[in-house]
Parts: structure tokens; sequence; C-alpha cells
């Protein structure tokens, strides 16, 4: 596992946002302090249609839907074909930091844990 960078070093951060329109909003200054000391891109990966709200906004740059992968639901464990397909779009998307793992689907957690990307709460310091 690689080691954690600061977030004002990443190059390219993926954040994993909560599952319902609120999270989306409760998570909104988050995502603005992220965009303040983050310097490289910022990829949301959320549950259709909740991150549609950041769209716009400049806060991401990318927003990826869990749908997107064929996950129905928050523990929706998916097949093994999709956990593949998640962990060969980590490693090709260059990621070097995932934020709030815990947020995520199973198989995204476990696409990141065997990608080796390193990975944290957003409230770490």
């Amino acid at each position: 596992v690689k080691a954690v960078p600061p977030v004002s070093e990443a190059r390219h951060v993926l954040i994993c946002l909560g599952y319902g329109i609120g999270d989306v909003v409760m998570e909104l200054p988050l995502l603005e302090a992220l965009r303040g000391c983050a310097s490289g891109r910022i990829t949301a990966l959320g549950a259709y249609p909740a991150p549609e709200i950041l769209h716009g906004s400049g806060l991401v740059d990318d927003i990826v839907f869990y749908q997107d992968w064929s996950i129905r639901h928050l523990w929706d464990p998916a097949s093994e074909e999709t956990c593949e397909a998640l962990g060969a779009w980590i490693a090709s998307a260059g990621f070097d930091l995932v934020l709030d793992l815990a947020k995520a689907p199973p198989p995204v957690r476990h696409a990141v844990e065997r990608s080796g990307c390193p990975a944290r709460n957003a409230d770490h310091d």
C-alpha cells in the first residue's frame, strides 16, 4: 500500500459521496474545502441522482455514478466482473488518493483496497 499523500499534493482525488441528495448537500462544505486545498483533479463517485447537484458547481471535475458499474444500492455486493472492472478503472484513472472510502459500497471499497491506492476518511488530519 502506498503512503497516503496530503490532499494538497494529490494529483487526482476520488471522493466517495454519501448515498442520498441530503448527504451530498451536507458534504458541500467538505467539497468546498477540498477544492480549496487540492491542486489536482477531483472525481466524485456517488449514487444517481444525488451527485447531479454538483454539475456546474466547479467543486468537482468529474462525476461517476455507482450505477455505471451496475451497483444498484449501497450494500449491493456486485459481481466479480464488476469488482474487476472497478479495479481496472481505479488503476487506469490514476487516482493517488481516495477520500471517504467508508461511504462507498463494498465493491468499491474492495476494488480500492486491491488496487493499493491510498485511502482515508475526509475528516483525517
